[in-house]
């Protein structure tokens, strides 16, 4: 699949990795998640995202 690119459009979330890094996104922020990475989310805000998934 590759990674997936997203523009959050509205809402607030915090994502944990399986490491234990938290970090909070929100909207505005452009973020990028690669392939076989494991999120955990906790939806803060009503959150929507605009996403693209590349190789």
């Amino acid at each position: 699949m590759g990674k997936e690119i997203c523009l959050i459009m509205e809402g607030e979330a915090k994502i944990k990795t399986e490491a234990g890094e938290s970090f909070l996104i929100k909207s505005g922020d452009l973020v990028e998640f690669s392939e076989g990475l494991s999120w955990e989310w906790l939806i803060i805000k009503s959150f929507k995202k605009h996403f693209r998934l590349k190789e």
